[in-house]
């Protein structure tokens, strides 16, 4: 018996933003609700946020990752539902 996806029963948005997250894509464009969904299912953790300036002053983008124990189970579902392509 395979191993579930982490998102297994979530929207496509929630699945397509964890994944954008997994392949190391640091801040995917999502919705709020999008991201409180993933962080309350423990499929993505908030880091810290990264601070950056511009002419009109400070701003925060928030930055998120993938627990280890969620990303390990998503390596396992890929290796067994994702074909590479390499043949």
């Amino acid at each position: 018996m395979g191993v579930d996806h982490p998102c297994k029963g979530m929207t496509k948005a929630q699945i397509a933003t964890f994944e954008q997250v997994a392949i190391g894509v640091s801040l995917p464009p999502a919705t709020p609700a999008t991201w409180r969904s993933l962080e309350r299912r423990g499929v993505v953790e908030r880091r810290s946020d990264l601070i950056r300036s511009d002419r009109l002053g400070k701003f925060s983008l928030p930055q998120w990752s993938v627990p280890i124990h969620v990303h390990m189970q998503w390596c396992k579902w890929c290796s067994e539902n994702v074909e590479d392509g390499a043949e």
